[in-house]
């Protein structure tokens, strides 16, 4: 449920989803003509999710399936940074390994996190990272608050270094509604309800009764 909403948030930052939903509530009635100025006055034309490339950060049970299902719906070229994942392990599942976030940072058009918050991930992608990445790069946070520093983000959000991010997870959560992070126009903002769907509570609850009835044995 996690992998399917950060291609989610990948697809709809590519179209400009947010941004088209707006622009069809400021149309007038029935002018066919208003559609090729709206593209232009809310910059509405996107970028194809094929063949591009994608970073992970965090390549376990989540980025793994990001990668998988990337790879499989739209070829992207998915490279992993995680110490704890091996070579041939992320090769399995389509991933080239890299050994240092910096090697990866430069050469991806979306970025996502799908690993723990930890005191070795808090940070992990801050303004050195942020201004490493490509001009026009997109962030995708569905994992933790604080791995990816907020104050650095909008600062690279508003210079236009990078193009948008969604988050699904906050420092403090929920955020204040007048941050201006959460309100910033290319800012994609959820509840940290990514694992909240009818198929993964129903997992969850199975998972907890069979641990129940594994413990009785």
């Amino acid at each position: 449920s996690v992998a399917e909403l950060a291609i989610t948030f990948m697809l709809s930052l590519a179209r400009r989803v947010p941004q088209a939903q707006k622009a069809m509530a400021n149309m007038p009635k029935g002018d066919i003509g208003i559609f090729s100025s709206l593209l232009k006055q809310y910059n509405l034309t996107g970028v194809d999710l094929e063949g591009k490339p994608l970073g992970i950060i965090g390549t376990g049970r989540i980025g793994s399936a990001v990668a998988r299902k990337c790879i499989a719906a739209f070829d992207m070229k998915v490279q992993g940074y995680d110490p704890y994942v091996s070579a041939d392990a992320m090769k399995s599942f389509g991933v080239q390994k890299v050994e240092r976030l910096e090697d990866m940072l430069p050469k991806v058009d979306f970025l996502t996190v799908h690993c723990p918050l930890t005191q070795e991930t808090k940070g992990m992608v801050g303004k050195r990272e942020l201004a490493l990445m490509k001009k026009g790069a997109y962030v995708i946070n569905t994992a933790r608050g604080g791995i990816v520093n907020e104050k650095a983000l909008l600062e690279a959000l508003n210079s236009g270094h990078i193009a948008a991010a969604a988050l699904d997870a906050w420092e403090i959560e929920p955020p204040d509604p007048q941050d201006p992070l959460l309100n910033h126009p290319q800012v994609m903002g959820t509840p940290h309800y990514a694992g909240t769907t009818e198929e993964s509570l129903y997992r969850v609850g199975i998972a907890a009764v069979e641990e129940v009835l594994d413990s009785c044995h």
